[in-house]
């Protein structure tokens, strides 16, 4: 954190010391295949999710700290996700060639489901040569 001084002759910025620390631990997902993993709030900060070494997104309850779901979303390694700004949709990516796109539905039970391909889906970067 920066700490910011004004005088009349310029404006300068130097280091602040600030003492944090964490105020929640949300245990699960890995990190040692790869440098980095992303970590999203989720439907208004209700949840909080990353990816995982082992091919799995973790979502967990924001207030709780609770696991509430562990999704397959690659081979491998899951990275990448951006969730929707309005839609209760999440998009994930890893180490496949491809992106999976979750939606929400509600299920009394947690479950989400992949969305079904949309025509286009199915074309690879071949397509992109033509």
């Amino acid at each position: 954190l920066l700490s910011t001084t004004a005088t009349s002759a310029h404006t300068s910025v130097r280091p602040t010391e600030v003492c944090m620390r964490y105020t929640q631990r949300l245990v699960g997902a890995r990190n040692s295949r790869s440098l980095l993993k992303q970590v999203r709030f989720l439907f208004g900060g209700e949840y909080l999710a990353s990816g995982s070494d082992c091919g799995r997104l973790f979502v967990w309850k924001t207030r709780t700290g609770r696991l509430a779901q562990m999704l397959k979303a690659d081979r491998a390694v899951v990275s990448c996700l951006a969730p929707h700004r309005h839609l209760p949709v999440i998009a994930v990516s890893g180490f496949d060639h491809d992106i999976k796109v979750f939606e929400s539905t509600g299920d009394p039970q947690g479950r989400p489901r992949a969305l079904p391909e949309q025509p286009g889906w199915d074309k690879g970067p071949e397509s992109d040569a033509a």
